[in-house]
């Protein structure tokens, strides 16, 4: 490589070689010759380096302006960035014309906007204006969104809600209500409906020791249902529990407050069987709204109407409706409907199906403890009508 440069002077090797064909040593004119050729060589290969360098620079780019680097994710990277844009620069200067300007790609590096190659824009021109929205497709606006309704909490897993309801047909009211009170912050209509009747069913076990405490706990009991239903208005349990509740609030306050319940107890137990036609409970307890209005005393009636203006009509054919539709729903499923289905025949006088559904009613398994108190007032209904004495 040494013999293409130059030797002294900054003279080329080729040209002293006048000099030095007078030598006698002709191994050295073989060297010289051979160096003339290498010395062409080289000038031939480095004029054909310039050229793939020219052609090198070209390509590097026209790669830059179709394939700009990735976005700069640190200091140092985007520095490099600027070190190799100055040394284009100086070869610019120098009359290697580049294709493409240096700035404007590290400005699309460094904003992160993707030069469109495809349709002719030029790097670093201002972005295209978006497209409007259509009008049939309007965005949300939050004036034009619904008001924001009250949130809904998800329920605990399906096997702690069968557990739950398992301890309520196992009647252990206490430890139910304990059990729910762990989900107190549990804003569901499902979970308070079911907090609501654990607190009515341990108030009737404390019974008139209750006192105060009783009717206060009655009173957070209704409001539990108050929030179901405005989380839920179609839920029939939450109607028939508070129909059922208010019912037993409004009895501790006073004979006042019970017969202006009336109207509160009844559409709640309305409104249950219109959401759940399948409810036989909710059935039964519209006949005894209607038979124990039926059975008032003449003084509860003129009471009665001081509060309601007039008692509603009633009749033993409509609890009996009810008591049958109970029955035909869940065949044999409580023991007092069967009851209340014979005392309605006996008021209406149809005793032979009096007698043939107190029968019934003492030949059920007890399943609660209600059943027990239901069948001893059916067994001295039954001796009462039907047991001749001798």
């Amino acid at each position: 490589m040494l013999l293409g440069r130059t030797v002294s002077g900054g003279k080329r090797l080729c040209s002293l070689l006048p000099l030095c064909s007078a030598s006698p040593s002709h191994s050295l004119t073989r060297s010289l010759l051979t160096t003339q050729r290498c010395n062409r060589t080289y000038q031939s290969n480095e004029s054909r380096n310039g050229e793939r360098h020219k052609t090198y620079q070209s390509n590097e780019s026209r790669e830059r302006r179709f394939n700009p680097r990735p976005v700069c994710c640190s200091f140092a990277a985007a520095a490099s960035l600027v070190t190799a844009s100055g040394s284009l620069e100086e070869e610019k200067e120098e009359g290697e014309q580049l294709d493409t300007p240096i700035i404007p790609i590290i400005t699309t590096e460094l904003t992160g906007d993707a030069p469109d190659d495809e349709s002719g824009s030029k790097l670093g021109s201002e972005p295209d204006e978006p497209a409007p929205i259509p009008a049939s497709d309007p965005v949300p606006t939050p004036e034009s969104d619904p008001e924001p309704t009250s949130r809904m909490d998800p329920l605990p897993p399906p096997q702690v809600m069968r557990y739950l309801d398992d301890m309520y047909v196992k009647e252990e009211f206490q430890d139910l209500a304990m059990s729910l009170g762990r989900y107190s912050e549990v804003n569901n209509d499902e979970m308070l409906w079911r907090r609501a009747r654990a607190e009515w069913e341990v108030i009737k076990l404390l019974g008139s020791s209750g006192g105060k405490d009783a009717v206060a706990r009655l009173k957070d009991a209704l409001d539990l249902l108050d929030r179901a239903l405005e989380l839920n208005e179609r839920n029939s349990n939450a109607h028939r529990w508070k129909g059922i509740i208010s019912n037993g609030y409004t009895e501790r306050l006073g004979m006042k407050e019970q017969f202006g319940n009336l109207p509160t107890f009844k559409y709640h137990l309305e409104r249950a069987l219109e959401l759940n036609p399948n409810d036989g409970t909710v059935c039964t307890l519209l006949g005894i709204w209607h038979m124990e209005l039926q059975e008032l005393s003449w003084i509860q009636r003129k009471f009665a109407a001081t509060f309601l203006g007039s008692v509603p009509a009633t009749s033993y054919e409509e609890a009996l409706h009810f008591f049958l539709m109970a029955e035909e729903v869940a065949p044999r499923a409580w023991v007092r409907n069967l009851f209340l289905i014979a005392k309605a025949y006996l008021a209406l006088g149809d005793r032979a199906n009096a007698k043939k559904y107190l029968e019934l009613t003492l030949e059920q398994t007890p399943t609660i403890s209600d059943d027990n108190v239901i069948q001893e007032e059916a067994g001295k209904l039954y001796k009462k009508h039907f047991v001749v004495l001798m």
